[in-house]
């Protein structure tokens, strides 16, 4: 792949703009710092320590090299390859997920049930939330016969005479069947459930799910949008059909059940069936039993309620029990595509999803057909001028204003490892003579040099101390998040369009945190810990309007973005670009990791280092008077903290301990954590 190819000025016409361009929302715009050649040669982080004021005031800063610093671009690319994840752009917004969750929800339900769905029903010409009805009509009570459907009709903005009655038919044809049997069989499962056997242990019957990382989605959620994916490219034109449904013969065989077919459901009829069922435990005598697809429990048909006849047993090929109904969409995440691509691959998908896209939006701006114009714009060579302004509202609207429909899924390679796949940097092992590998701009070095605190601790620490890599295309995402143990993290795009960030200072995290909770508090309920995981968004609109403060900056090929200790950022790839991060520390950090260690405590999550071994370990290699100024507080904090802990457990089981002394050095292999806060025992 030629890096000329990447220019986004030669693909999309698009002008460079200011950094100070009005803003999407008129979130304003961050710090933007160019250095001078002196102070380029500096260290880096006695720069970013120079700016610091500005960086903890707005979370995120920008820094523009020297003209005429080029490190180059040093990945292999004949060896390069890299998996991309699956991101369906309607889901990664908080306040639109629990819509889209509940509409896939009834849409499996109702698709198991043999009977077609509408996502979005209509109501006075616009699109009805099937979700903000079940809300409606859940505070007005169970009983849906005494349901005043005039108010709900009222409060869902409806304002034609006849909405009550439009409300009323939606809620009892697409919602009230599908609560009823989760309400029903959900109850009935929780209480008279049989203990099984782990939900996996018939997993080699069915097709393996897709490898997925540590923030993937269900298999349900995965099986169902790679049917989508499947559907789309083998019938684009055709609605949605699931085919058929699945039962198990007494010898443990899949058995499909065509429907209208006698001669195969008469052989399905006489089949003795085997197992036990999740209700009743019984596995003895005929009938059919039902196997989820998702957690692997059996049920009778008899057993579940209403039970299912002959004539009502599903006919789609996949079935759901209630439970697994009820909780799809708890575990979103991002799903692994499962192949590998090359850079000049993956430009080829990025660079043409990009100009379909926008060829489509331009045709139905000129209300003509994207064929048409698409062959215009190819004939006459014209070059489609993509703005950064653009592409910014666009994908909002993506995020925010396309939850009826099946949404728009982008690619991301995100997260990988330097190690495995050779950093955009030149190293020094590598290349020793190139000036560059030896730079302290180089992601490589900047973890470890001297005023970062990560000298200190283990280099076996990788996922801090090794730089990662993502490959973006348009749109796709990186969701609000702070960095692993609230360190700083710094960003270089070697190559492509525009990264846009967004980024909240520390200052205003906890008002945030607290803002995202009351916006999608049914995320929270299911997820705790959601803001660890990386998958939710929330409008800069809204933070905005609650006077959180926030700012955005685009960052270009060749322009190093940092981001500020507890800073939450976010934001999007405007197309294809290849970026590189990496975390540090310097000792203005101290407090703020160990806020965050209690916060992982807090929340049972394994941290990447012991705080404590970084702290101790720093106090041993460096007992300089300019160390010991900045550090004694940090060590009597963790000295006190250490003996009150040991106090209260005495005065608590005093009599039932044994104290013993061991010795463990810092050097030391062994990771010890807690059992139940997944800390680590240091």
């Amino acid at each position: 792949m030629e890096m000329d190819s990447c220019d986004p000025r030669t693909k999309w016409g698009a002008t460079r703009r200011s950094n100070d361009r009005r803003r999407v929302f008129d979130v304003p715009s961050a710090p933007v710092f160019y250095p001078s050649h002196a102070e380029w040669e500096e260290s880096p982080l006695k720069y970013i320590e120079s700016i610091r004021a500005q960086g903890e005031e707005w979370g995120v800063v920008k820094i523009v090299p020297p003209r005429g610093w080029n490190p180059g671009f040093h990945i292999d690319q004949k060896t390069f390859k890299f998996e991309t994840r699956i991101q369906k752009l309607n889901s990664i917004d908080g306040c639109s997920r629990p819509t889209v969750n509940y509409l896939d929800q009834l849409e499996l339900f109702h698709e198991q049930s043999g009977s077609s769905f509408t996502r979005a029903p209509s109501l006075d010409g616009n699109p009805l939330d099937l979700w903000i009805l079940r809300k409606e009509v859940i505070k007005r009570g169970d009983d849906v016969e005494s349901v005043d459907w005039s108010k709900v009709a009222q409060s869902l903005g409806a304002k034609s005479n006849a909405a009550h009655n439009s409300v009323r038919v939606a809620y009892m044809k697409w919602i009230h069947p599908y609560e009823q049997f989760v309400r029903a069989n959900l109850k009935h499962i929780l209480e008279t459930a049989v203990p099984t056997a782990d939900k996996h242990q018939n997993e080699s019957e069915e097709t393996n799910a897709d490898d997925c990382d540590s923030t993937s989605s269900s298999s349900l959620s995965r099986k169902r949008k790679s049917r989508q994916r499947q559907k789309q490219q083998q019938q684009p034109m055709k609605p949605k059909m699931l085919g058929m449904g699945r039962m198990i013969t007494s010898s443990g065989r899949m058995m499909k059940r065509i429907s209208g077919n006698n001669e195969d459901v008469d052989a399905v009829a006489k089949a003795a069936i085997s197992g036990n069922c999740q209700v009743c435990g019984d596995g003895r005598g005929t009938g059919y039993l039902l196997k989820c697809d998702e957690c692997k429990h059996r049920f009778h048909a008899r057993c579940l309620d209403p039970p299912l006849t002959l004539a009502t047993l599903p006919t789609s090929a996949d079935w759901y029990c209630a439970l697994c109904l009820k909780t799809h969409g708890d575990d979103f995440g991002f799903q692994q595509q499962g192949s590998l691509h090359s850079l000049s691959e993956f430009q080829v998908i990025a660079d043409s999803f990009k100009r379909d896209y926008f060829l489509e939006k331009r045709a139905k701006e000129k209300q003509n057909r994207s064929k048409d114009y698409a062959s215009d714009a190819t004939r006459h060579g014209s070059t489609l001028v993509i703005e950064e302004e653009e592409m910014e509202l666009e994908f909002w609207k993506l995020v925010e204003e396309d939850r009826f429909n099946d949404g728009v899924e982008v690619q991301y390679g995100a997260d990988l490892h330097s190690s495995e796949h050779g950093s955009g940097f030149p190293n020094v092992k590598s290349d020793p003579t190139n000036p560059y590998a030896h730079s302290g701009w180089n992601l490589n070095n900047i973890p470890v040099v001297p005023e970062s605190l990560f000298c200190n601790i283990r280099n076996d620490i990788s996922g801090m101390m090794v730089p990662w890599l993502y490959v973006g295309m348009a749109f796709s995402a990186f969701c609000w998040h702070t960095e692993d143990h609230y360190t700083y993290s710094i960003n270089y795009n070697h190559f492509g369009d525009t990264k846009t960030w967004y980024g909240i200072p520390a200052s205003d995290s906890v008002k945030f945190e607290v803002l995202m909770k009351r916006k999608v508090p049914e995320l929270f309920e299911t997820n705790p810990d959601l803001l660890f995981h990386l998958t939710t968004l929330l409008s800069p609109r809204h933070l905005v309007e609650n006077r959180v403060k926030v700012c955005s900056v685009d960052q270009r090929a060749g322009e190093f973005v940092v981001t500020f200790p507890r800073a939450y950022h976010a934001g999007f790839n405007q197309g294809l670009n290849l970026a590189e991060a990496v975390n540090f520390a310097l000792p203005n950090w101290l407090p703020y990791g160990l806020s965050c260690a209690d916060r992982y405590i807090r929340f049972h999550k394994q941290p990447v280092f012991s705080h404590e071994e970084l702290v101790v370990a720093t106090a041993l290699k460096d007992n300089s008077i300019k160390t010991c100024l900045w550090l004694k507080p940090e060590l009597e904090i963790l000295c006190d903290r250490e003996l009150a802990g040991r106090s209260a457990i005495r005065n608590a089981y005093g009599p039932y301990l044994t104290e013993i002394e061991e010795t463990v050095t810092l050097t030391s292999s062994q990771d010890i954590f807690c059992a139940v806060c997944r800390a680590y025992c240091f």
